[in-house]
């Protein structure tokens, strides 16, 4: 009997956690796509302006990390539902499972944008950057660079995990975070 009522305590638990799991991820991962591809798809004109290419930078490592701070959330709602000790590889295993959902979520929304909603989309933000970067004086050997370089930007899948990794590192560093501010002996 008690051994049926600890084998059904391990499937709810297993079952919570994986909900909490998904629950932030899936959430972290829309919300960082929104934010970071929504004024693309808004204005798409205003992203290619060399003008606002500094600002369209800080708002969209903004949204990213914005968007990582749901695996706190996470991590916290999963510790809450959890009776008893809640360790420091409980906090970050949990942290960096939500954040690799999250990420997840966030590669694909960009691989929709660059391949299937606006497949011309890298190619013109591209330009525009180079643009951007003669006109505020980048070397001549740094231009060339970035012209060797073109494929991997202009190419959605390859940009689009240039983009999550980013977003990974930062759902990394904030799961290490959580862990430390939410273990529980």
């Amino acid at each position: 009997m008690q051994a049926n009522y600890r084998l059904s305590f391990q499937i709810q638990t297993h079952f919570i956690m994986n909900n909490s799991i998904i629950r932030f991820g899936v959430s972290s991962g829309l919300i960082g796509a929104i934010l970071f591809l929504g004024p693309f798809v808004i204005d798409p004109e205003i992203s290619f302006d060399p003008e606002s290419m500094a600002r369209g930078e800080i708002l969209g490592y903004g949204a990213m990390f914005l968007s990582m701070t749901l695996v706190f959330f996470g991590v916290r709602a999963r510790r809450n539902e959890t009776d008893g000790p809640f360790s420091f590889l409980d906090a970050l295993k949990t942290g960096i499972l939500i954040t690799l959902v999250s990420v997840l979520v966030f590669y694909l929304g960009n691989v929709a944008l660059y391949e299937f909603i606006n497949p011309d989309f890298l190619s013109s933000f591209f330009e525009g950057y180079r643009e951007y970067s003669i006109e505020t004086g980048v070397s001549e050997e740094e231009i060339a660079q970035m012209d060797a370089s073109s494929t991997m930007f202009t190419n959605g899948w390859l940009y689009a995990i240039l983009m999550a990794s980013s977003t990974l590192l930062m759902g990394l560093a904030i799961s290490l975070m959580s862990a430390l501010i939410l273990k529980r002996k």
